[in-house]
């Protein structure tokens, strides 16, 4: 379990460092490269599509294991828009 915890650090680490870089080159523009490579039918859509399949359910499983309850129905939009960086955290 030890390894697998300083394996969830060394990722996010890397990810928040990755991410900080792609906003320093290209700004807050996720958005519309996302959906508009979704939009060219391509293969980056198709990944980003397959992408947000998983952030559809990473959302709605965390709503559903917190039995739907205020609280959890608060972190779904955090696991939704936070992705890997929230559910790095949540181990």
């Amino acid at each position: 379990m030890l390894a697998f915890r300083g394996f969830l650090v060394v990722f996010f680490v890397a990810l928040l460092g990755y991410t900080a870089a792609v906003i320093a080159t290209h700004g807050w523009g996720l958005l519309d490269v996302f959906f508009g490579d979704i939009g060219r039918i391509g293969w980056p859509g198709q990944f980003n599509l397959d992408f947000l399949g998983f952030l559809t359910l990473s959302a709605l499983w965390t709503a559903w294991r917190h039995h739907f309850s205020p609280a959890g129905i608060a972190l779904a939009p955090l696991a939704f828009f936070g992705g890997m960086g929230f559910l790095l955290c949540t181990c």
